[in-house]
């Protein structure tokens, strides 16, 4: 993480105001909440999950098609992750993407969400879609612009869903 924050560092002293100041300028700004995020998993102790994988912890969370990295362990962890948080005993199945419609639904969902997120990320938000896509928004999330954020997030529960910036 230090090591990537320096090269953003370096870039925003280097940039010169370009059109990419701004990103750089969140970047920076982000840098205490990655931290943050980092020490709670720290925390937890050695994961079975890599630190900045986000494939394992979305599974918990949505529908999702097939990957590799979806192993026998992985999906164990997946399963224990869930039972915790009340959701009940819960199956998991892979299944084809291609032949399922709950997975092509998903993915359409998630691509509409994705959207959604980053208008109101880049300023051309619709208030309306917005207040759609809140039921879904999981506060736990990490977004790099608290502005954005404070909009998207209004008095969302935390349903589980990972809306990532």
């Amino acid at each position: 993480m230090d090591a990537f924050f320096r090269v953003v560092d370096g870039l925003r002293r280097a940039d010169g105001r370009t059109t990419v100041s701004a990103v750089l300028d969140r970047l920076a700004a982000a840098r205490p909440a990655a931290e943050d995020h980092r020490a709670r998993i720290a925390a937890a102790g050695p994961p079975l999950v890599p630190l900045l994988d986000p494939l394992l912890p979305a599974v918990v969370a949505t529908v999702h098609d097939r990957q590799n990295m979806l192993t026998p362990q992985r999906m164990a962890w997946v399963a224990e992750s869930v039972w915790p948080a009340g959701a009940g005993r819960v199956e998991l199945r892979l299944v084809e993407a291609g032949l399922d419609v709950r997975v092509q639904s998903a993915d359409i969902l998630a691509g509409i969400a994705r959207k959604v997120a980053s208008d109101e990320l880049n300023g051309r938000g619709d208030a309306r879609l917005i207040a759609l896509l809140r039921p879904y928004i999981d506060t736990q999330s990490v977004w790099g612009d608290a502005p954005s954020w404070a909009r998207m997030r209004g008095n969302a529960a935390n349903t589980g869903l990972r809306v990532a910036g």
